[in-house]
């Protein structure tokens, strides 16, 4: 922190942006596991709203398309808008709104023009959407799930909620 004068040192902690991806993988791979949720189902069934690229209505959106980044769910025009309206928005927008018809953040242009399960297409909005999965299977909040079955078990003092950094003048 070239402001303050703090220097890295091996206890800093860094913000772990996408390589979080393959944490929370991680985490949503326990509850397969532990048979909680199979990679194969439909999100609309766990989500209870139907998500469904408009160019191929009738073909479901699973987990492991979404972990592979091959579920069609692209981050478009709008994601920037959903993200902002999450933090400054209270209530914060519910994801239906992102990626359902009817939601105010809703664009066509969410989702690719193949069929899910075919095209790959890096996208972080797919790993929101698995967080949310987590979160429905588990009930459990997503950053407190991700503690408790994956990075205190590990030993990792990081999170995915700042509040639980002990010393900011290590981030």
């Amino acid at each position: 922190d070239l402001g303050r004068q703090i220097p890295v040192t091996d206890s800093t902690l860094f913000r772990m942006a996408s390589i979080s991806k393959s944490m929370t993988t991680l985490g949503f791979m326990k509850l397969v596991d532990q048979q909680l949720i199979s990679l194969d189902t439909s999100i609309s069934a766990v989500l209870g709203y139907n998500v469904s690229n408009p160019s191929f209505p009738l073909s479901k959106i699973t987990p492991r398309m979404l972990l592979s980044h091959t579920s069609g769910i692209i981050d478009g025009s709008t994601y920037s808008d959903f993200l902002n309206a999450t933090y400054n928005q209270n209530p914060m927008p519910n994801q239906s709104q992102l990626l359902t018809p009817s939601g105010s953040f809703y664009t066509s242009d969410q989702f690719v023009m193949e069929p899910p399960g075919t095209w790959f297409n890096y996208s972080n909005v797919n790993f929101i959407v698995v967080a949310t999965l987590i979160e429905k299977v588990t009930g459990m909040r997503f950053d407190e799930f991700m503690r408790q079955e994956i990075l205190v078990p590990m030993g990792i003092s990081g999170s995915y909620n700042v509040n639980h950094i002990e010393n900011l003048n290590n981030l």
